[in-house]
């Protein structure tokens, strides 16, 4: 159990960061290049176009129906041409992407989740805490953000012991500080205290004249 939580606030800004990226319409995207090519996106841009890739290489050495336009060969014909030449497979895969997944592709190796982590991970640093995410199916699947976020990193998501804790101590100060008459004196004060554990000074610097 957490013993640290967030701000509604900081909450909410989370939400806002999730429904810009990961839209109605992006999750629509998302899971269908997930379920068409068979993948498990992960909260990684490299990663997701490193598994594109690696998708689409091994289904150009198996399917020999896809025929290039310009050679009117199959693909997997031209792999072995060029790989008897020792020419970099690379440019033939770019080439094979780009006539038949293109869009697909592009939608993946520019979709920045990246940046939605880093964005969310900032506000949570904030409170010491960090955003674990493996894949993205669990993101996908949420259909309320802030209930989602707030049952992780609110606080009925935090340790109840602490919380008491800390309800004691604000009200214990709130009750001191509201017959204070002159607040910056009393925290100068109290700071030279917790240094020194010197009584006199404490009263004669909140008792001065």
């Amino acid at each position: 159990m957490n013993t640290y939580y967030l701000e509604k606030s900081q909450i909410q800004e989370i939400v806002g960061q999730c429904e810009y990226l990961l839209s109605k319409v992006n999750k629509i995207e998302l899971k269908r290049i997930q379920s068409k090519y068979n993948l498990v996106l992960t909260c990684d841009k490299k990663t997701n176009t490193n598994l594109m890739w690696q998708h689409f290489s091994d289904e150009l050495m198996q399917n020999t129906s896809f025929k290039n336009i310009s050679s009117n060969k199959t693909y997997k014909e031209l792999y072995m041409q060029t790989n008897s030449h020792n020419i970099l497979m690379t440019d033939l895969l770019k080439s094979y992407i780009n006539q038949y997944y293109k869009e697909d592709y592009e939608f993946i190796s520019e979709f920045n989740i990246d940046a939605l982590l880093r964005d969310i991970n900032s506000i949570l640093w904030s409170a010491y805490m960090r955003l674990t995410c493996g894949t993205l199916n669990e993101l996908l699947e949420v259909d309320n953000y802030f209930k989602y976020f707030d049952s992780k990193y609110g606080i009925s998501a935090c340790d109840k012991k602490a919380v008491k804790s800390t309800e004691k101590l604000t009200a214990y100060f709130d009750n001191l500080l509201q017959d204070i008459p002159n607040k910056a004196i009393f925290f100068q004060a109290m700071t030279e205290y917790l240094q020194t554990g010197d009584q006199a000074v404490l009263h004669n610097k909140l008792h001065k004249n």
